[in-house]
């Protein structure tokens, strides 16, 4: 995976080599799906990637889509025991994304993952 710039390119700095080598072999991760990856240096247990742009095409992730992949995520997620996520507003911006939009369209996931808590950035 490619982390040119934004958020991701500021937690791959910041998670180092561990997280950057795995990331290396993963090479690509389609718009519409999600990867996890070790955390490296962050205080966290895993890093999910979500692409908004795809590098390839240059389409950009509508809010539906992310509202279709965060239920995935956040589902797997729960599968694995993990109940605590942080959420990089920044980035949405890449994909002509309303951060307001985003959060009024978050609310509904809220509610269906009660057990998660949420923090935004």
């Amino acid at each position: 995976m490619i982390h040119l710039d934004g958020f991701s390119k500021i937690i791959a700095q910041k998670a180092g080599e561990a997280l950057i080598r795995e990331s290396d072999k993963i090479n690509f991760v389609p718009l519409g799906n999600f990867v996890f990856t070790q955390a490296g240096n962050l205080q966290a247990k895993l890093v999910c990637h979500i692409p908004i742009v795809c590098h390839r095409t240059n389409r950009k992730a509508t809010i539906e889509d992310l509202d279709f992949i965060l239920r995935r995520v956040l589902a797997r997620l729960s599968l694995m025991n993990y109940f605590q996520i942080l959420i990089p507003l920044e980035d949405l911006k890449k994909a002509d994304i309303n951060k307001q939009d985003f959060l009024n369209r978050f609310e509904e996931l809220k509610n269906e993952f009660r057990n998660f808590t949420f923090e935004f950035i």
